[in-house]
Formats: structure tokens, C-alpha cells, sequence
């Protein structure tokens, strides 16, 4: 795609359904790569609940690559206009890998604590995967007590039954 602009906003025209849906993510994730300004503006714009949606989850995995914070700040003014929290653990997660610090910190000033305990325990399951430094990173990073021991259970619960990590019920 030579203009991911052009295409995402030609693609949005497209009748309702799967093909309008892969066409946007596409796209709009190669646009956001290379404009993530331009492409949050023209998400930001869309009328269409249905392309705003695909859009801003495409908008927000690329994003992410490069600045996770920015796009985790996004993602929380915009929760409302989105579907699950798909964008916010990703985007979270991305972060946590570049800078565990001002995740963590971030992490412990959520004011909602629904959301701050499945972030956690999002982060942490992955991170426990990993295993060995990166863990212990992660865990000295957490400086809320009650944070650190929620991460602590998940980890136990993950050394219990790996399943938790891959999803597959083994």
C-alpha cells in the first residue's frame, strides 16, 4: 500500500462487514506506522461507530511499537469509544516491556481498581512467562504492597497451572 491514508478512508466507504473490517485494520495500521498523528485525527474523526472501532484497535497495536505510552494515555480517554480491553492490555503490556518503571507506577495510580487489577494481572502473566530477570524486574518495580502481592499471587497461580499462560487447558 503506497498511501495507507488513502486507503484506510477508502476502505471505511466500503460496505458494513469482514472485508471493510481487514481492509481498515490493514490499512490503518500501516498509516499509524507511519503517521500516528495523522491516523489517531482521522480516527478520532470517523463518524462510523463500527470503522472507529477496528480502527482504533489497529491504530493502537501500531502505536504501541513505538510509543506504548502515548498510546496507553489514548487508549484510557477513550475507553468508551472501544470494545473490551483488548487495546488497553496490549498497549499496556508493550509499555511495561520498554519501561517497567513508569508502567508500574502508572499501574498504582489507576483510580478504578477493576481496571487496575486485570492490567496487573494482564502484565504480570505475561512477564511470568518470561521467566528469570525479567520477573524480578517486574516485581521490584512494584511498589504498592498490595499490588506486589496480587502480582505474586498470579505468578503462583501461573506456577500451579501453566495453562494460565498459553491459553491451551494443559
Amino acid at each position: 500500500v503506497d498511501d495507507p491514508a488513502a486507503a484506510a478512508m477508502w476502505a471505511a466507504e466500503f460496505p458494513e462487514g469482514e472485508q471493510r473490517r481487514e481492509l481498515v485494520d490493514y490499512s490503518l495500521y500501516r498509516w499509524a506506522k507511519k503517521d500516528p498523528e495523522g491516523a489517531r485525527t482521522w480516527v478520532e474523526a470517523v463518524e462510523d461507530s463500527d470503522v472507529q472501532v477496528g480502527a482504533s484497535h489497529a491504530l493502537v497495536r501500531a502505536w504501541a511499537d513505538t510509543d506504548p505510552a502515548a498510546a496507553t494515555q489514548w487508549v484510557m480517554d477513550h475507553r468508551n469509544d472501544l470494545e473490551g480491553d483488548l487495546p488497553l492490555m496490549n498497549a499496556s503490556r508493550q509499555w511495561a516491556d520498554q519501561d517497567p518503571v513508569a508502567t508500574a507506577a502508572w499501574i498504582a495510580n489507576l483510580d478504578d481498581p477493576l481496571t487496575q487489577g486485570r492490567v496487573m494481572d494482564n502484565i504480570t502473566r505475561v512477564i511470568a512467562n518470561r521467566g528469570g530477570e525479567a520477573l524480578d524486574e517486574w516485581i521490584g518495580e512494584i511498589q504498592d504492597p498490595a499490588l506486589r502481592a496480587r502480582a505474586n499471587q498470579v505468578i503462583e497461580q501461573v506456577a500451579v497451572t501453566p495453562s494460565l499462560l498459553t491459553g491451551s487447558g494443559q
